[in-house]
């Protein structure tokens, strides 16, 4: 391995609330990478006026460059358009909105660059030593710990968490569904790693407000169920008062569960209504 690979990650820095999105993606993949011997150059939001600065050939120019494409921002094509000046060393495009307008990126901007084809560090790790590789299911030892002094979180209201990848269900009006071939696996992070950085932000960052990024942080498993209580438990038994907030489907809602969870610290449950009407969706 040569431990003098250079890598910078960056991603679109938004108006919005999308940054949260980007900025979980990017914690993890950090310590990951690093944890593997990469040398991390730079890893933080870029908004496109940032291009424009000199500053920003030292960190892309000759390096492998990881691109964190996980929702579009409003101003994501003038951005890209201008990324596409700058010659790094290799391009790898990652994220959703890699993997469903990726290869449209490529060709109408002519980025040479691999896609990684589902939501995995380890095919990043293979793409750099240019090595084959199938990612069959989601391996959640990837998401051990984030890196806790990531550039961007003063970006957002929360400190964003991964604690599951995937969704039992295949909806076809779902992107993720539509463009990751491993997101119908659905696995789990047990709650004593994600009690450990709660603990870790909240006594070492003095964070409390944490968001769950998961598509679905509870689904209707009994062993979803479990971990969400467990968690619950933990949380309450540390005395830590701490804000939470979450997303899941609304036939995953259990009153004792989410109960709770309210008594952990629960503050708003995003529910994927998205319409009414099988007809429409």
């Amino acid at each position: 391995m040569d431990n003098n690979i250079k890598i910078s990650i960056i991603a679109p820095r938004s108006n919005n609330s999308n940054n949260i999105f980007s900025l979980s993606e990017m914690a993890y993949m950090h310590m990951y990478l690093q944890k593997h011997g990469y040398r991390i150059e730079t890893n933080s939001l870029v908004a496109v006026t940032d291009l424009d600065n000199d500053n920003m050939e030292s960190l892309i120019e000759g390096k492998i460059v990881i691109l964190v494409l996980q929702f579009q921002s409003e101003d994501l094509l003038c951005w890209i358009e201008k990324f596409s000046r700058f010659s790094p060393k290799m391009t790898i495009m990652y994220g959703v909105t890699a993997l469903s307008f990726g290869k449209q990126i490529q060709s109408f901007y002519r980025i040479e660059s691999c896609i990684v084809n589902s939501f995995s560090y380890s095919a990043i790790d293979h793409i750099i030593r240019g090595r084959s590789f199938q990612y069959k299911q989601y391996d959640m030892s990837e998401i051990h710990e984030p890196y806790f002094e990531l550039i961007g979180m003063d970006t957002v209201p929360f400190v964003p968490i991964i604690s599951s990848r995937g969704c039992l269900n295949s909806c076809k009006f779902c992107a993720f569904s539509c463009s990751d071939p491993c997101f119908s696996k659905y696995e789990m992070r047990d709650y004593a790693s994600i009690l450990s950085e709660i603990k870790i932000y909240t006594e070492q960052y003095n964070k409390s407000s944490f968001y769950f990024v998961d598509s679905c942080f509870l689904t209707r498993e009994l062993v979803s169920k479990q971990r969400a209580e467990a968690l619950a438990k933990a949380i309450i038994e540390s005395g830590y008062r701490v804000n939470l907030y979450l997303e899941c489907r609304v036939d995953s809602v259990d009153y004792d569960t989410f109960a709770l969870l309210k008594r952990a610290g629960l503050k708003r449950v995003l529910l994927g209504a998205e319409n009414f009407s099988s007809e429409i969706l």
